[in-house]
């Protein structure tokens, strides 16, 4: 079916919608939550954790630079983005009724239709958003629609210091982790939410109040944190495992990083701490990097003068979400929409599309009653893994160094990638989910052997012959990852690239030393013949293949989190 418009509501309709008397949030309660870890496959931790609040001495730190997710959720799951909500959250409550869940939806979406009441609830103000929806029984999903799910900050830019702070100034506790997110519950304007959001981290002074919760995830079958990852559900692509601990949400927290001359007002954070019930905030200021000691406020008194004083806008908040609810409800029990703000007329637009579903199969039976026809069911086509030109929004992270480096040889991922052992198993993700062998079927054996041998190559990015087994070498180095079951011949190609310099660049040693590093525990005589061949910026403090930073003007100014959630 063609997209049809169902409805329209211009700012001037706000006026006459039907709102509560108040709109506060009420009955707060923790459900669930879950980290990503990197993975091979899209897999979660539950419960996960938040990074633990850890502050070291004042230093300067390096500016962010590398991979950053807008919606990892969509960036990592993109078939299912919404799918990890609900495994964490029927592992940590199995009998969980979700037919009286009115509103589902990520903190994100409830901001941007926050924005198009109260431009200045956003630091971005309002600007154009798409909202998916889907209708099962009486509940509403409302899934986020990004142009971009993630985005590579490259080694000229700079956008601040907000993610280096956070790897400083928390400690992870779940190996592997890219995210937390928590999945919480509450009423507002008549309507039960469920609202899923991502947590920066916690402080360790609190008891915990989640006795309950702990004791269902302890009974589960995922005995161990060192136990095999298991598939969420039948026909799913998502992994669950078991690891981390459960953090009350009064000690979680969000952190704001700034520029000391450009304070961070309350008010700026308060509808994101607002919308997900996040007490503690850390507002974090730097000269030139260089950060002073900052302070964890308790703001819970704060968010609820911010909710008294913004009673107009909230109220207004609470009847539009019942009219979007009214809109979709009105045909029926089940169906897809979009939601659109039209920056030209000022107006939020909402169309019917043809189904399409949000979900796993086996997740729709939570609904009595909601059952998926066979031909809607029997929809899974074969992914194709051809690499095209064109980016697209499901297209995985670093697809534009994938596609270069497969047309122009493996070596080109060393130099176009940033310098980050981190996005490096990111990108083997990305060449899993496009079903690129990078190692051909070879075993380490091989790689070795491809060493030791090449024909002379003319290197079109260097511009010069590249006698010998450079080209070779440098193409079989590209595997921070690969299954190698051998630590001896592992640590003998480790010790093949890092003492050849003359073959392989800065950053090919330098990422190839971390990965051995971290996958194997090295005996202090290896470790001595491998540290004979330091693995130092070349002179001049940057690396030859291109990652050198310019410092703009301005430079220091930038205002250095990202408020994508």
């Amino acid at each position: 079916m063609s997209p049809t418009i169902v409805a329209e509501i211009s700012r001037q309709d706000l006026g006459f919608l039907d709102t509560p008397s108040t709109a506060v949030i009420s009955e707060v309660t923790l459900l669930s939550s879950y980290n990503w870890v990197e993975a091979p496959t899209p897999t979660i931790a539950v419960p996960g954790s938040p990074h633990l609040w850890s502050p070291p001495a004042p230093r300067r730190l390096p500016k962010d630079s590398g991979l950053v997710y807008i919606a990892q959720n969509a960036a990592r799951h993109p078939e299912s983005p919404l799918e990890p909500l609900f495994r964490s959250l029927y592992i940590s409550n199995p009998s969980f009724d979700i037919r009286s869940t009115d509103v589902i939806s990520d903190r994100n979406n409830v901001r941007k239709l926050l924005s198009f009441i109260d431009s200045t609830s956003s630091r971005d103000g309002l600007i154009e958003f798409t909202i998916k929806i889907e209708l099962v029984g009486d509940t509403v999903m409302l899934c986020r629609d990004e142009v971009k799910t993630y985005d590579v900050i490259g080694p000229d830019e700079f956008r601040g210091f907000g993610h280096e702070f956070e790897k400083v100034y928390t400690t992870s506790r779940v190996k592997g982790s890219t995210g937390h997110y928590r999945i919480i519950s509450y009423r507002f304007g008549g309507l039960t939410f469920i609202i899923r959001h991502e947590t920066d981290g916690f402080v360790d002074n609190l008891p915990s109040n989640a006795d309950h919760l702990s004791s269902l995830i302890s009974a589960l079958s995922l005995s161990s944190a060192n136990a095999p990852s298991l598939p969420a559900g039948p026909g799913s692509k998502l992994t669950v495992k078991k690891d981390g601990q459960i953090v009350s949400l009064e000690s979680t927290l969000e952190i704001k990083t700034r520029a000391h001359h450009k304070p961070l007002p309350f008010a700026e954070a308060a509808a994101q701490l607002w919308v997900s019930q996040t007490p503690k905030l850390v507002r974090a200021y730097h000269k030139s990097g260089t950060f002073q000691p900052p302070t964890v406020e308790d703001v819970g008194s704060k968010i609820s003068k911010w909710e008294n004083d913004n009673q107009g806008h909230l109220r207004k908040l609470s009847g539009l979400l019942s009219k979007v609810l009214r809109v979709v409800k009105a045909g029926g029990k089940g169906g897809n929409w979009t939601l659109k703000y039209d920056s030209s007329g000022d107006k939020l637009v909402i169309w019917k599309i043809e189904d399409q579903k949000m979900l796993p199969d086996d997740l729709y039976a939570k609904w009595a009653g909601v059952e998926r026809s066979s031909a809607e069911t029997d929809t899974n086509t074969p992914t194709t893994h051809a690499l095209t030109p064109v980016q697209s929004r499901n297209n995985p992270p670093f697809f534009d160094i994938i596609e270069y480096s497969l047309a122009k040889g493996y070596r080109h991922f060393f130099r176009r990638m940033p310098l980050s052992l981190r996005d490096y198993r990111v990108l083997y993700e990305s060449l899993e989910r496009l079903g690129v062998d990078v190692l051909g079927q070879q075993n380490i054996s091989n790689v070795m052997a491809d060493f030791r041998t090449g024909a002379n190559n003319y290197d079109h990015y260097e511009r010069r012959r590249i006698p010998g087994q450079k080209s070779v070498a440098r193409d079989a180095a590209n595997d921070p990852n690969s299954r190698i079951g051998d630590k001896n011949k592992a640590y003998n190609a480790t010790l093949f690239v890092v003492s050849h310099s003359a073959i392989f660049r800065y950053k090919t040693r330098k990422i190839v030393r971390e990965a051995f590093d971290e996958s194997f525990d090295i005996s202090a005589k290896q470790r001595a013949s491998l540290d004979k061949w330091a693995v130092a910026l070349p002179t001049g403090g940057a690396a030859s293949e291109g990652d050198a930073t310019t410092e703009s003007e301005g430079y220091f100014d930038f205002d250095s989190d990202f408020d994508w959630d």
